[in-house]
């Protein structure tokens, strides 16, 4: 008996691709930023912003490979794609090229904001550790949880100006510090 759900192009496939390779903050558990080039056995990431004609060709291959219909692209891994003066053409290109596109922020700036919610991604992640400074620096070095709450309103005041359906999610990251 045929089973639709069970067929591969029904599976979602996920592709992380880091548009910037470094990020404004150093946060102690995250490798960019954090490891000296010695602790590396194959070399460090690259550093820097992705091209973006080398970012379409990424896409026309992902399409075809034609491996699903339902294929995920997220526009980050460890760096901060908000630093990347070109984040919200490779939303638009990614969407054009009917792919769901997921973007991650620290949100300690807002940089580019404007144009990624115009953009229109699919899910917008806010990643945070703490609600307040004394807890939230301790894992987010260098940043200031005033500024993401600032952001976070600021993201959701643009998010109604042009009426954009994008999903934000929360993500807090659990520590020892942090958990109770």
């Amino acid at each position: 008996m045929y089973e639709p759900t069970k067929h591969p192009r029904n599976k979602v496939y996920t592709y992380w691709i880091d548009i910037v390779g470094t990020c404004n903050l150093r946060c102690p558990t995250c490798p960019t930023g954090n490891v000296f080039d010695s602790e590396l056995s194959v070399g460090r990431n690259p550093t820097g912003f992705m091209d973006f004609n080398l970012y379409k060709d990424i896409l026309k291959k992902i399409k075809a490979d034609d491996v699903s219909d339902r294929i995920e692209i997220h526009l980050y891994t460890w760096g901060e794609p908000l630093l990347h003066p070109k984040v919200a053409e490779f939303i638009t290109i990614t969407k054009k090229m009917g792919f769901y596109c997921g973007i991650s922020s620290n949100l300690n700036l807002d940089k580019n904001l404007q144009n990624v919610v115009k953009a229109s991604p699919d899910f917008f992640r806010v990643s945070l550790s703490g609600f307040y400074q004394n807890q939230y620096k301790l894992t987010h070095k260098r940043g200031d949880i005033r500024i993401v709450k600032s952001n976070m309103y600021k993201l959701r005041f643009l998010l109604d100006q042009y009426q954009i359906s994008t999903a934000v999610q929360v993500l807090y990251h659990v520590y020892n510090h942090n958990a109770a």
